[in-house]
């Protein structure tokens, strides 16, 4: 098929082989003994430490204080506010192409770019010192004992996280054929009034990803067999996400979000029970201790 379309191509213009993808738009590619791909920017992240000034920084074991929310800091403000923008936006390019690992971390500082204060400068700089520490890391891009047709997802959110507002943050992961094909962390519109709500507004989020995925598969002429599998470590989400009957708790819950419950019921999507040990989308909801984060 590449060679047909590169004969038609050439009538029209002259095209010039290079052969195997190696690099692009900053990202390296490389594929490993099995064929599967490897995507890392660890020359992006170096050429931003260099910028910066953090190429000697101390390393750090995580991206972000997990007791980040908890600190009650003097809240001074930055005289340079450029910098702090600058660097938001070369995490962000990181974050969305590579290292899902810094995503929740660059979401969070990411909400205050327009009035950063010294605090949330030392959080970027740590989130430097943990891509200076892991950036022979790289992303690959599928697993031979996993490559079956199944879309599988992961959702979670983190309650009443922000403590400024009390808005909760969702979190979700899928992949195909094995591969982590799209991330997302960011924090929710509206303030849920239980964890479960909370779960239910991620889960259906999630869920609207999932549909897209499938139409753009189709494209491709890859088509998903049976539900998309979407993994959640709420149990009373999934309960309410099975229960028809309307309750005083959950009444108030916005009718948008009830989609869910439509699809379920077609098969459409199946949701299943994951331990919180065992979900990958913790990781895209709040900032882990290395241990967890590892």
């Amino acid at each position: 098929m590449i060679t047909s379309f590169e004969e038609q191509m050439n009538q029209v213009i002259v095209m010039k082989d290079l052969g195997n993808l190696q690099y692009y738009l900053g990202i390296h590619v490389e594929r490993d003994n099995d064929g599967l791909f490897l995507l890392h920017q660890r020359h992006y992240i170096e050429k931003k430490l260099k910028e910066f000034q953090l190429s000697n920084c101390r390393p750090s074991n995580v991206p972000m204080d997990p007791g980040y929310y908890r600190r009650s800091e003097v809240h001074e403000s930055m005289t340079n506010t450029d910098v702090y923008q600058k660097a938001i936006g070369s995490l962000l390019y990181l974050s969305t192409n590579t290292r899902p690992d810094i995503a929740v971390a660059t979401s969070i500082l990411a909400r205050h770019v327009s009035s950063p204060t010294v605090a949330h400068w030392t959080e970027v700089k740590r989130i430097f010192r943990y891509l200076n520490h892991t950036k022979d890391k790289k992303l690959k891009l599928g697993n031979v004992a996993e490559q079956n047709g199944h879309l599988i997802g992961y959702v979670d959110a983190d309650w009443s996280s922000d403590t400024d507002d009390r808005k909760s943050s969702t979190g979700y992961l899928f992949k195909y054929l094995g591969a982590p094909i799209t991330w997302s962390s960011r924090k929710q519109t509206l303030v849920t009034l239980s964890s479960t709500e909370a779960e239910y507004v991620a889960l259906s989020e999630a869920v609207k990803e999932s549909l897209w995925i499938r139409c753009l598969l189709r494209d491709f002429n890859q088509d998903i067999d049976g539900p998309v599998i979407i993994y959640e470590d709420n149990q009373s989400c999934i309960k309410l996400l099975q229960d028809k009957k309307v309750h005083p708790r959950t009444k108030h819950i916005s009718t948008k979000y009830h989609f869910v419950r439509d699809l379920y019921e077609k098969n459409d999507i199946a949701v299943t029970y994951c331990p919180s040990t065992q979900m990958t989308a913790d990781l895209l909801t709040k900032p882990l201790g290395a241990v967890k984060l590892r």
